[in-house]
């Protein structure tokens, strides 16, 4: 029951976003197999016209098998890198990674216009209200996000002094093409004395 829900919902997402679904194109009629942790369930569908069609596990090896907790969602939906929760151990890629890929990008990327799919059922202006509502959420959390990165770059570079700044990496870069040109003139110069000898 709970491998229709999902995939009725990643099929309702798809259809609300036919510009990042065509996406799914590149990767038609490949096998997917998510194993998710908790609950111990494993979805399998088939990449069909822009679509997941589930398939019978029995009948089909998949192409790419996807372990993964569900503790991931968040983060994952906040645009967290999937190689960090590859490293974390909480997701694993079996078989053909291109494909889990294109399936990532397709369902990070999917845009659905919320407040036209609300104000059916709760009006315009309401729907218009939560819209707002929700952009400021993801505003929010997108400044937290920039000033972590912002506050750790600080850190690693002035207290702990373990990533140079930019103005010194600027000063190594002009150093080494001072050193260039040294060893440039140094060499212009050997071959001058050799050929004098």
């Amino acid at each position: 029951m709970i491998r229709n829900t999902i995939i009725a919902g990643i099929n309702r997402y798809l259809l609300c976003d036919q510009e990042r679904a065509k996406d799914l194109e590149k990767i038609e009629n490949k096998i997917i197999s998510i194993k998710l942790r908790e609950p111990n369930t494993t979805i399998t569908f088939k990449v069909r016209q822009r679509l997941l069609e589930e398939v019978n596990t029995d009948e089909v090896e998949p192409d790419v098998e996807i372990i993964a907790s569900l503790k991931i969602l968040p983060d994952y939906f906040l645009g967290v890198d999937q190689n960090q929760f590859v490293k974390n151990g909480d997701l694993e890629i079996n078989g053909d990674s291109h494909i889990a890929s294109t399936f990532n990008n397709v369902l990070r990327q999917i845009e659905i216009d919320w407040e036209d799919i609300l104000s059916k059922y709760i009006g315009d202006v309401a729907a218009n209200q939560v819209g707002k509502g929700v952009r400021s959420v993801r505003e929010f959390v997108e400044q937290l996000g920039d000033n972590l990165r912002l506050d750790m770059r600080d850190y690693l570079q002035d207290e702990l002094q373990v990533a140079a700044t930019q103005v010194e990496v600027d000063e190594f870069i002009r150093q080494v093409d001072d050193t260039s040109a040294q060893v440039d003139a140094l060499e212009i110069r050997l071959a001058r004395l050799t050929q004098e000898k």
